[in-house]
């Protein structure tokens, strides 16, 4: 992984799981991490996570829209979701 951009592998996986932070897809996903797959998302979604790597727009593609919330509780709620016993990590300022 680049240290300055996320994976395509990371945005392919958030893309096709997490959109509109989608309970099926999220339940999905956390049903593949606990049999072994993507062994390398909870460590690069920190990375990204800890040094801002995707913009607001890219989030809004991720995931889509806000709704009323802002994008930085969505990308909580997503991290939350996927690994509820590690703490969120903190972004960049």
């Amino acid at each position: 992984m680049a240290d300055d951009m996320p994976s395509v592998r990371l945005l392919q996986v958030l893309k096709t799981y997490c959109e509109s932070l989608d309970p099926l897809g999220i339940s999905d996903l956390r049903l593949a991490l606990r049999s072994g797959r993507y062994p390398w998302l909870r460590d690069e979604l920190r990375h990204v996570l800890d040094h801002d790597l995707i913009s607001e727009q890219q989030w809004t593609f991720l995931l889509g829209e806000a709704g009323g919330g802002q994008q930085s509780d969505r990308r909580r709620s997503l991290w939350q979701a996927l690994f509820p016993d590690d703490r969120y990590p903190p972004t960049a300022p």
